[in-house]
């Protein structure tokens, strides 16, 4: 199967994301469950409150489920700006075998709510709030002192009162 969208607000019908440009989606991702309703099990990331993702599509930054919903492909139509869908994603189009350990397990199929906020910045007053700066460190702590993959580490003031710096 891959990648099943489904619409549930349709976009402009007029702007339309292509390879490498820079999106902005407000988005849920739930475990697919045959139980739950609408098949929508245990959340395991979302974007609410913390800010929407940007990220180029179709570069391989994130799963190849996403860039065929979202860029479409053969069988499923693009997502034009402003348009809510979800997707259904199978594990071979997601993380596979080796899952997302200690979130999505291996060989979990998984479904998605996106929003498609902005293509390179054209927001047609969709109110896309393009999160640029790391989200506030956890109290207690204060500035980013590294960034380690794709992991934020924040300097602990009352362990290490010397890793806190001034960023310029």
């Amino acid at each position: 199967m891959g990648v099943e969208k489904t619409v549930a607000r349709p976009g402009n019908g007029t702007d339309f994301p292509k390879k490498n440009d820079e999106i902005c989606v407000e988005y849920t991702g739930w475990l697919y469950d045959d139980e739950a309703p609408d098949n929508k099990g245990t959340q395991f990331d979302t974007s609410l409150g913390r800010g929407d993702l940007t990220t180029p599509i179709g570069a391989g930054r994130v799963i190849r489920g996403w860039d065929e919903g979202i860029l479409g492909s053969d069988e499923i139509p693009p997502m034009s700006l402003g348009e809510i869908a979800t997707l259904t994603i199978t594990s071979d189009y997601a993380y596979g075998s080796r899952g997302f350990p200690g979130h999505i397990p291996a060989n979990a199929k998984l479904i998605f709510d996106v929003e498609l906020k902005a293509i390179n910045v054209v927001t047609q007053q969709l109110n896309c709030r393009i999160m640029r700066e790391p989200p506030l460190p956890p109290p207690n702590r204060i500035i980013v002192s590294r960034v380690v993959g794709t992991r934020l580490r924040y300097a602990d003031v009352r362990r290490n009162p010397d890793s806190v710096r001034l960023v310029q």
